[in-house]
């Protein structure tokens, strides 16, 4: 995993760090070139400030919450914790998390929020695939092109409002064309009596 480059017979490496006996919370970074690690790093995410107030509304509107991350267990974990999420995987590849959308089968619904690459095969599968700008600037180009919409503010809470809004505009669309038909069905029947 990572990225691979070769030139003037040494190889480049970026990529996750093999996994030690014992998993961090955090994700580990080598750099290696010719075999040799120059360096390592580890990077840790914070959650977004209103995170438990958006699981909390997708739960009351009936929406059930599920991590799928590439992160290590004990990470997962903490923020599943964090979050009272119960349905949570780690360690989880592109390709685990769209075989995981696809398993609901057509008639599901899941709604995958994404915010990197390894999310678009998800986010391309599932009913509604949001992608989700990490408010730093950066985008990734494969994760916009496969999802269905882009949230473009920085915060969480635009997630419950957006679907309220899809539900509001399917109720006005439905109401329209339920008028539609309940018109042009009086209106014919009017005609061939010969009241028009």
């Amino acid at each position: 995993r990572g990225v691979y480059a070769r030139r003037d017979g040494s190889d480049f490496r970026i990529g996750r760090a093999p996994t030690r006996t014992q998993e961090t919370e955090s994700a580990r970074i080598q750099f290696r070139w010719s075999g040799m690690v120059l360096a390592e790093i580890e990077v840790d995410d914070d959650l977004r400030a209103d995170a438990a107030e958006t699981v909390a509304t997708l739960r009351a509107q009936g929406i059930a919450v599920e991590i799928l991350s590439g992160d290590a267990e004990p990470a997962v974990r903490r923020v599943a914790e964090k979050l009272g999420i119960e349905e949570w995987h780690a360690r989880v590849s592109p390709e685990q998390k769209q075989r995981h959308i696809e398993r609901g089968g057509k008639g599901s619904r899941a709604i995958v929020i994404g915010d990197g690459v390894n999310d678009a095969l998800a986010l391309r599968d599932a009913y509604i695939g949001l992608a989700f700008s990490r408010g730093d600037g950066s985008s990734v180009e494969a994760t916009l092109a496969s999802a269905h919409a882009t949230v473009l503010a920085p915060r969480l809470r635009a997630i419950p409002e957006l679907l309220d809004v899809a539900r509001r505009y399917r109720r006005t669309l439905f109401r329209g064309v339920a008028f539609s038909v309940f018109y042009n069905l009086v209106g014919a029947s009017l005609a061939v009596a010969g009241y028009i």
